[in-house]
């Protein structure tokens, strides 16, 4: 994981920066126009969701930015298809070196294991269901220079949706769905259709995801899915995507593909965490687990975290918890929280 910051005064807890600073925003040039077209075949009683997700007919697409069927203690065992080569296997592995050095994952080679991925070259960029759907699952890549691609593809394997899907989007983006083609997507019977479905809210909320990251790895380009031949992300009559004031100066780098951002690697992390990490809210789930998505109250997870473990604290106020001598960490998810004495 990427450096956070740490307690900065009494009962104030701050998360890290708003944005992480990459190197280069350069995007996946496959991904500035619509990626599918008609031509592309999706295997049968499948669909294609946004853009390079491809699901079952009757999935359920009231879902948050993230999916909630994760792999099993972060183990994600996957093969490769033998008409991938030997140098393209390499950049998939520092692909998955990248997210194993950010959340507490293990891509290991299969070995007869039931559930697993498969990938495969091919002609364009996709990946089956969103985290661990059972049996086998294929990741589909064309783009194997753009190591950022590669990330991006595994961020679904893990359990993410794009950013852009989030509940809160239109606070930070407009969709102009006059740039947005209407003839490059297919609809169930692989006519063309419109492409405004690709740009679908998928979130009943934002509570669980940190500041909207215009540099993360899982944003649409400014491009995704344009009208225009040509497209660039300052052109407003081709643009599909517009970062909104005060925002604007990160027009350019959404739809980057570096790598991970840092909030791509910290959410990532929250939701494969470390063994003595638990989670804790002010508002308390029904039945809390103390992970990222089911946490304790603050009292509880005191209680339970382990010597020198680490306590991440929810957006939120939390009353006071009396005195506790064990050594331990606190420290935020992503915005300050406070606690009462």
């Amino acid at each position: 994981m990427h450096a956070t910051t740490k307690l900065l005064a009494a009962g104030w807890f701050l998360a890290a920066p708003l944005f992480g600073q990459l190197a280069d925003s350069a995007t996946d040039p496959a991904e500035d126009l619509a990626k599918f077209t008609r031509e592309v075949l999706i295997p049968e009683r499948l669909k294609l969701i946004d853009g390079d997700i491809v699901v079952p007919i009757d999935f359920d697409e009231s879902r948050a930015t993230f999916g909630t069927s994760l792999w099993p203690n972060g183990r994600v065992p996957y093969e490769f298809a033998t008409n991938v080569g030997s140098t393209n296997e390499q950049r998939m592995i520092a692909a998955m070196q990248e997210w194993e050095s950010l959340a507490d994952v293990n891509f290991a080679p299969r070995n007869g294991e039931a559930d697993y991925i498969r990938i495969i070259s091919d002609s364009f960029n996709a990946s089956e269901f969103l985290g661990r759907n059972g049996g086998r699952q294929r990741v589909w890549i064309t783009s194997w220079t753009t190591h950022g691609t590669l990330v991006h593809e595994l961020g679904h394997v893990l359990g993410f949706y794009h950013e852009q899907s989030r509940a809160d989007r239109n606070t930070f983006v407009q969709i102009n769905f006059n740039n947005v083609s209407q003839t490059a997507c297919t609809d169930s019977n692989g006519n063309p259709a419109s492409c405004n479905s690709q740009f679908t809210i998928r979130d009943p909320g934002d509570s669980e995801h940190g500041p909207y990251d215009f540099g993360s790895v899982m944003h649409y380009g400014a491009c995704a899915f344009s009208n225009c031949t040509t497209c660039a992300a300052t052109n407003n009559s081709c643009a599909t995507i517009t970062v909104l004031a005060p925002n604007t100066a990160q027009q350019t780098l959404i739809g980057q593909r570096v790598g991970a951002s840092f909030w791509d690697g910290r959410v990532m992390s929250f939701l494969y965490p470390e063994d003595n990490w638990v989670f804790a809210d002010d508002q308390i789930s029904a039945i809390p687990f103390g992970t990222f998505l089911d946490p304790f109250g603050l009292a509880q997870a005191l209680l339970i975290v382990p010597n020198n473990g680490k306590v991440w604290l929810k957006p939120g106020t939390y009353g006071g918890v009396g005195r506790i001598e064990r050594p331990m960490k606190l420290e935020a998810t992503y915005t300050a929280v406070r606690i009462l004495n």
